[in-house]
């Protein structure tokens, strides 16, 4: 147990396969630094905000109310992201309330162009099960909070039931609500003789993880989106739990996806999505429906029935690319 104990102490979160791409978002000093396992099969809320804008500057208010929320954020079935550009996130003051998100700025405008075009502000949701389900402009709270409760069903969470853990594990139990399983390891050397039951509880749940998608992938009848998303979530928790038992099964499981052509069809047109999202992040604003106007019609004509299509024709409507010009 020891020497397991050890081994997670030193797993890192360089990278991570969220559906929004983070390896350029730098966390802010108070925020959690989410980990591949902490946030697989949990429902994903992004909110992307222009910080440029004033417009952009004042939602973040609301955007705070929600991540207080006790109906949704502090719950392990979701997790939260702000990520800000072109402005510094303001930190909490002493007293205030316990906000359960992970936020990060970035200095490329890009990133929320990607998704929303012009807007200001997105708001990109996530079921459990690692799809994107809704990308929109940020505009109605409530009407926002009820499309996030209502994913709720699809999580499967690393943290299943709070009340396992031992009393003593409050502290790395709660970096574990926002998706930081290094810090949650760091902070576990305080929890004495009950550490171990803390490791055991978090490394079989992970161990159930990697079963249930080494079942997608073996599963004929799961589509090829399932499996490319399965394969990614997959990859990345082994990534950072390599000695899991349920391993070696998920190695072979791997290697068996190599000739199927529905999903390498699949994984070709995400590709090309994560292209344009790279591709928009080096464009002014000025220029960016021009770009989205390349790119989206190319992905959704060659890649019909993908989810990478699906994921596109969602950019679309909350870019309103289909709107004229006045």
């Amino acid at each position: 147990m020891r020497t397991f104990f050890l081994a997670l102490l030193m797993c890192t979160a360089a990278s991570v396969s969220a559906a929004v791409p983070l390896e350029t978002v730098q966390w802010t000093p108070d925020s959690a630094k989410p980990t591949e396992a902490g946030m697989a099969r949990r429902v994903q809320v992004y909110f992307l905000v222009d910080y440029t804008e004033q417009v952009g500057r004042d939602k973040y208010w609301g955007l705070r109310d929600m991540a207080r929320d006790p109906k949704i954020a502090s719950k392990f079935e979701y997790l939260h992201f702000l990520v800000a550009v072109g402005g510094a996130i303001e930190q909490p003051k002493e007293g205030d309330p316990v906000e359960n998100w992970c936020k990060g700025v970035s200095n490329n405008s890009g990133l929320v162009r990607a998704f929303g075009g012009d807007a200001t502000a997105v708001i990109v949701l996530v079921d459990g099960n690692g799809r994107i389900t809704n990308i929109s402009r940020l505009g109605d709270p409530n009407k926002e909070k009820k499309d996030i409760e209502a994913l709720a069903s699809t999580a499967k969470p690393l943290v299943a039931d709070p009340s396992q853990f031992p009393l003593s594990c409050k502290v790395p139990l709660a970096d574990l609500r926002v998706g930081d399983i290094n810090r949650s390891m760091k902070n576990l050397k305080k929890a004495g003789n009950d550490a171990p039951v803390f490791v055991k509880l978090l490394t079989d749940r992970v161990n159930e993880m990697v079963e249930l998608d080494v079942a997608l992938l073996n599963d004929p009848a799961t589509m090829a989106a399932d499996k490319m998303i399965a394969l990614n979530r997959l990859n990345g928790i082994l990534a950072e739990f390599p000695k899991v038992p349920a391993a070696s099964a998920a190695v072979l499981a791997i290697k068996k996806t190599k000739d199927d052509k529905q999903l390498a069809n699949e994984q070709t047109a995400y590709a090309m999505l994560t292209s344009y999202i790279e591709a928009m992040k080096k464009v002014s604003a000025k220029k960016a429906k021009d770009v989205q106007l390349q790119w989206i019609p190319g992905i959704t004509a060659k890649f019909g029935g993908t989810y990478a299509a699906e994921v596109a024709t969602m950019i679309r409507k909350a870019s309103r690319l289909d709107q004229t010009d006045e």
